[in-house]
């Protein structure tokens, strides 16, 4: 899937203009969404675009503990853990390695992961000093998508495309089994943000969906092996591949200091709209 995103700066309004009121903004890092992101998946097979390289075992038992996945293993892995033992009990002793591609070649595979972040933010805009209109549009289109669960799970990748920034960036997602709708074959966004006088803001885009650390599980040799990994899986029953929002922004400290309702590729949304 490739996202192309163009970004535009009205000129300054003047001190007496009448000026839209801007989108209520509130003060977390995360904006309202449109979706709903589950706290843990687990599925069959292998994420797509997973990281192998930079996560450890100390790294996901912080967000995960052996215990509470054990007893998730224990009510909801597609495979049981064999001789009658469960996953609670085995945990301890299944060997934690390194993972790579070459898990796929296991006899059975699958992944549990728990939520990290909830709409990890891919690109946001540069900051300018309102008031003053910013402007922009992103447009989609889908390709390298996994349609069948052959080795890896359903997925595919985003590739983002800014006008004037180089180099363009990607993210890979995964969808789960369970979720029946995939990413729109293609959609545009128009938006309009009137950033408030005194205040610098700028225009968030956001990977709809989650980014989870967990482990791969793959059967090799009648045995198991457990390999640390993160990944990021769309959000189910959603087929944007990315929402936008607006930002306001601390003038000194250039920190967000609040963030409005995230919106998906198909709206199209004006300040007048949110008067």
């Amino acid at each position: 899937m490739s996202v192309g995103l163009a970004a535009g700066i009205a000129g300054l309004a003047p001190a007496n203009a009448a000026t839209s009121a801007p989108p209520d903004i509130t003060d977390t890092s995360t904006p309202p969404l449109p979706y709903r992101v589950p706290d843990t998946v687990i599925d069959k097979q292998i994420p797509a675009d997973i990281d192998w390289d930079t996560v450890r075992s100390h790294d996901v038992r912080q967000l995960l503990p052996d215990s509470e996945l054990g007893t998730l293993l224990d009510q909801q892995a597609p495979f049981s853990y064999g001789s009658g033992t469960k996953w609670s009990d085995a945990i301890p002793r299944i060997p934690r390695e390194p993972g790579g591609e070459y898990e796929r070649s296991g006899q059975n595979s699958f992944f549990i992961g728990k939520l990290q972040e909830k709409a990890p933010i891919s690109y946001s805009t540069p900051q300018v000093m309102g008031p003053m209109d910013l402007t922009y549009s992103v447009s989609s289109s889908v390709t390298k998508t996994h349609t069948e669960q052959t080795g890896w799970t359903f997925g595919g990748s985003v590739g983002v495309k800014v006008p004037g920034i180089s180099p363009s960036f990607s993210f890979g997602y995964s969808r789960v089994s369970s979720d029946s709708v995939a990413y729109q074959q293609a959609s545009t966004l128009s938006a309009k943000y009137s950033v408030p006088d005194g205040k610098y803001g700028d225009i968030e885009v956001r990977k709809a969906g989650g980014e989870y650390l967990g482990y791969v599980f793959t059967q090799v040799n009648g045995g198991w092996q457990m390999s640390p990994v993160k990944f990021f899986v769309k959000a189910p029953g959603y087929d944007q591949p990315v929402t936008w929002n607006p930002a306001t922004v601390d003038p000194t400290t250039h920190r967000v200091i609040g963030v409005g309702p995230a919106r998906g590729t198909d709206d199209t949304d004006t300040q007048e709209e949110n008067r």
